[in-house]
């Protein structure tokens, strides 16, 4: 019975899971146009920040501009600002709309783990990301609404920095964030 409620309660958040699957087709369709506007978005986000002040970014900037004033290179450019971070200074890499939620840590394999700043703006990409590939998946394999889900996660709080952060994996915060239904 709870099964069938969740289903069918469940149609209006899943049409709106179409019509952003639908949008994003519609922009991939148009690659480089969104990637731009994707830059544009993530620059202007971040603009107050010390990093993005010290190297001269702005939403305004081309493309060949942001490569110029910030190539590829690895975690250690940004390590100093991520250090700042965990010691409760946002503006050194995030702008002040762009609220740290915790740090995701990688697994290690070049030494030791990064911790890698989860903010709100993220979740909510990454968020979106799940959700079109779930609504496809359950689209594709109707069977699936008749089964139970099992989710597996891990903590995002398994330790916190100084300045109180959890720190973790991000899993654990979006099924934290999740319904019960």
């Amino acid at each position: 019975m709870l099964r069938k409620l969740r289903y069918y309660g469940g149609c209006f958040i899943r049409r709106q899971m179409r019509q952003g699957v639908d949008a994003f087709l519609k922009d991939v369709v148009n690659c480089q146009a969104t990637q731009a506007a994707t830059l544009r978005r993530i620059l202007r986000l971040n603009a107050e920040s010390d990093f993005s002040r010290q190297r001269g970014l702005s939403e305004s900037m081309s493309i060949a501009e942001f490569r110029r004033r910030l190539p590829v290179s690895d975690f250690e450019t940004i390590r100093p600002e991520v250090e700042r971070l965990k010691a409760g200074d946002s503006i050194s890499l995030l702008g002040k709309s762009n609220s740290l939620l915790m740090f995701a840590l990688s697994s290690g394999t070049t030494g030791e783990s990064k911790y890698i700043p989860i903010t709100t703006e993220f979740l909510k990409d990454y968020r979106r990301g799940w959700s079109m590939w779930g609504i496809q998946a359950f689209d594709a394999h109707p069977v699936l609404h008749q089964l139970d889900i099992v989710q597996l996660s891990s903590d995002y709080d398994v330790f916190r920095t100084p300045a109180g952060i959890p720190c973790g994996n991000i899993s654990g915060l979006v099924t934290k964030m999740q319904s019960s239904l």
